[in-house]
């Protein structure tokens, strides 16, 4: 009998400084915030041949998936269980991802859904944390599976894994 299920290793990389050692005054103030040391995050996806980072990011212009790239200390890396799927929830999960590649920075959405309190949310832009619990959603991750992620920030995902810097 074939096997029909697929693992997958998730790792989230939640940012708290610069390589230079530095945060940029966007970083400090979601730092302020949200009172926590962290103010960006990507996700880290292996599984098989598929190995690549994706995220929002404001300096890139929105979504992108990238090749592994070293792991460094200016971020905090928290591995998730082990993700099993099926081949059917695995393919829908990568279109997914596929299909968010190029899609804009959800600066907007930041404000209307974090600051203020209106949960506004766009179909088609991203911020960090909103791609990355959208697709811890997906994949059926407990903490995430009850959340709207337009209302996470990096901090409140961090809070919800019981993480700090000191995991790996």
């Amino acid at each position: 009998m074939e096997n029909n299920t697929v693992n997958v290793n998730i790792t989230l990389a939640f940012k708290y400084k610069e390589s230079d050692g530095k945060v940029s005054f966007i970083g400090k103030l979601i730092r302020w915030w949200t009172k926590s040391i962290y103010y960006h995050v990507e996700l880290i996806w292996e599984s098989g041949d598929d190995k690549f980072w994706i995220s929002s990011n404001p300096d890139t212009g929105g979504v992108t998936i990238h090749n592994l790239k070293p792991l460094n200390d200016n971020w905090g890396y928290c591995k998730i269980p082990d993700v099993t799927l099926t081949k059917e929830q695995y393919v829908k999960v990568m279109n997914f991802m596929k299909d968010q590649k190029d899609c804009k920075y959800d600066a907007v959405g930041i404000v209307f859904s974090q600051v203020l309190p209106f949960r506004w949310d766009s179909k088609n832009k991203w911020f960090c944390s909103e791609l990355t619990s959208t697709i811890l959603k997906m994949l059926l991750v407990d903490e995430f599976i009850d959340v709207d992620p337009n209302t996470l920030s990096p901090a409140d995902m961090a809070r919800k894994l019981n993480f700090n810097k000191t995991k790996v």
